[in-house]
């Protein structure tokens, strides 16, 4: 259960994340500079797993994972946990290396889920279904969800045609509007979702420009928390040293 939408531009971009959880759950950490190998990178920490859904490091590369919600084929227990996947990928340079990492892994440890990977100038996303890994389009927004996930897609993606109507362009601020949004009704369809048992825990705006990349973290429903200060790290490209 979650949303993912987007801003390409020439020097960078900007990630715009809803993630939805059980009210089970533990809260979750924000955003904190870390480390995998020689590369800093910015992520929120999962108060359950410890993994993350969402990081970006020094070279300007996103990683974003989005559940996959079908039936487990053994007991849940026996699954690893799909942030830790994240985090393992958060040192790579570039999103077509993220690519090559992801398909060198053994993901039969993992349930299914959709993850995607952004640089300046690139993206790429993929589906692990539990036994096949497949690149798909990435289209905005990519939408996950354990209630109705053709209707979420169907009702958010129209959200977004109707808030950045093509020749208007993008903007962060009607982004987070968008990461806000009730429309149609406050409910399982929108994007700040909310039902009995879950309801959007977060809200995450990643921008990534030339000289340095920020992550900005909402620690609670979009629709009533504000945005925490950012949390940022240099830039750097390869051949720095």
């Amino acid at each position: 259960m979650c949303t993912l939408a987007w801003i390409q531009g020439p020097e960078g971009y900007e990630l715009f994340f809803n993630r939805d959880e059980s009210r089970r759950r533990s809260v979750a950490t924000g955003p904190r500079p870390a480390r995998q190998g020689a590369v800093d990178y910015l992520a929120p920490t999962d108060g359950d797993a410890g993994g993350t859904w969402l990081g970006v490091n020094e070279h300007g590369v996103s990683v974003a994972l989005l559940n996959g919600y079908l039936a487990a084929r053994r007991p849940l227990e026996s699954y690893s946990s799909r942030g830790g996947l994240v985090r393992s990928l958060l040192d790579v340079a570039s999103a077509g290396e993220a690519t090559g990492r992801l398909g060198a892994l053994d993901l039969t440890p993992f349930q299914g889920f959709r993850i995607a990977f952004f640089g300046v100038g690139e993206s790429r996303s993929f589906v692990w279904d539990g036994e096949r890994l497949a690149e798909v389009e990435l289209t905005a927004p990519v939408v996950s969800s354990s209630f109705d996930a053709v209707s979420a897609l169907r009702e958010r993606t129209k959200v977004l045609r109707e808030l950045e109507p093509p020749a208007a362009g993008a903007s962060a601020e009607r982004m987070r509007s968008f990461l806000r949004s009730h429309l149609p009704e406050r409910g399982p369809d929108s994007v700040c979702m909310h039902r009995a048992d879950a309801r959007t825990v977060s809200a995450s705006h990643i921008v990534v420009t030339e000289r340095e990349v920020s992550f900005h973290y909402c620690p609670g429903p979009p629709c009533r928390t504000d945005f925490d200060a950012p949390v940022s790290l240099a830039r750097s490209k390869p051949g720095d040293s």
